[in-house]
């Protein structure tokens, strides 16, 4: 799936700021589930880049969690509900 291929790009230790934002633009144009987005964790590749050192990949950072946001109709959880997921992630 398209998903998981930008997620094995974005955890990618070697990728470059160029390659992560090209990432991130193929993921803001798919329509990416809820289901998608809890099964492959990709939301998890995606923030691990929100203190960048390029300034560019962290803007693209923020504009993709907040498309998919509102992409989703996407309320915000709790703070329980977000360590659920980790822990569970976790294990």
């Amino acid at each position: 799936e398209d998903v998981l291929e930008c997620k094995a790009a974005l955890d990618d230790e070697d990728a470059t700021p160029t390659e992560l934002l090209q990432q991130m633009r193929k993921l803001n144009s798919m329509h990416i589930s809820y289901e998608t987005l809890d099964s492959t964790l990709i939301g998890r590749a995606v923030r691990r880049h929100r203190k960048h050192s390029d300034e560019r990949v962290v803007a693209a950072v923020r504009e993709l969690v907040r498309d998919k946001a509102l992409q989703l109709n996407h309320f915000p959880v709790s703070y329980t509900h977000l360590r659920a997921h980790e822990t569970e992630a976790d294990l």
